[in-house]
């Protein structure tokens, strides 16, 4: 489930079809593990060196059971050029004190994966500039999200149909949270009137521009 927003279910409807709903979010997961496995692995073959994560992170990746894999990650920083660190962790503060603990490296080059960077005025690489560049540390924004988009969320709660959602994010004032409340109740209320009950999928792309603007 998108970790914006939680749902909670107060009928008595954890059946099969709750069940396949987890089933695919599960799948989702083990597919987004994949993806980040693959990653991880081109970047050692290209870099030709090993790359460093957290024992928690290991941990995961081990699941994958990935022999190619496994023999390029490590535990110990200074057998990689590569580093994986937390999101919180990558700021000034917290990377100069990482680039203190390596005994034959003098900067860092970090890439902060978020879609908070997203600029539609930038069209290639060589117009991406650091969004921090001091004592040795280069921090550049990454556009990404992990989170669902508008249409994946508006079928997913037209399918679980939860009898109330309520927001984690832009909720600080009851005008913001009325209007997440409607877009919500338009998305169950378009199911009811519709002859396709069962086939949220036949659901036109929505844009936020319906609550935002």
């Amino acid at each position: 489930m998108n970790n914006a927003f939680f749902a909670v279910f107060l009928r008595d409807r954890l059946s099969v079809d709750f069940g396949l709903c987890i089933a695919n979010a599960l799948n989702t997961i083990a597919n987004a593990l994949n993806t980040i496995a693959n990653a991880l692995n081109t970047i050692a073959n290209a870099l030709n060196t090993k790359i460093c994560v957290t024992r928690e992170k290991k941990a995961v990746l081990d699941c994958l059971e990935d022999k190619k894999l496994l023999e390029s990650i490590t535990l110990r920083p200074n057998e990689a050029q590569v580093h994986v660190l937390q999101m919180t962790k990558l700021n000034l503060t917290s990377l100069t004190e990482h680039l203190a603990t390596m005994k034959n490296h003098t900067e860092i080059l970090a890439f902060e994966p978020t879609g908070w960077t997203h600029n539609n005025k930038i069209t290639s690489l060589d117009q991406l500039r650091p969004k921090c560049s001091r004592n040795g540390i280069h921090i550049y924004g990454v556009p990404y999200s992990e989170h669902s988009s508008y249409l994946e969320m508006k079928r997913f709660t037209q399918y679980v149909k939860p009898d109330k959602i309520l927001p984690t994010v832009n909720n600080g004032n009851a005008r913001a949270r009325s209007k997440m409340e409607r877009l919500f109740q338009s998305w169950l209320q378009e199911l009811k009137t519709s002859n396709r009950k069962q086939n949220p999928g036949g659901s036109k792309q929505g844009t936020l521009t319906s609550w935002t603007s």
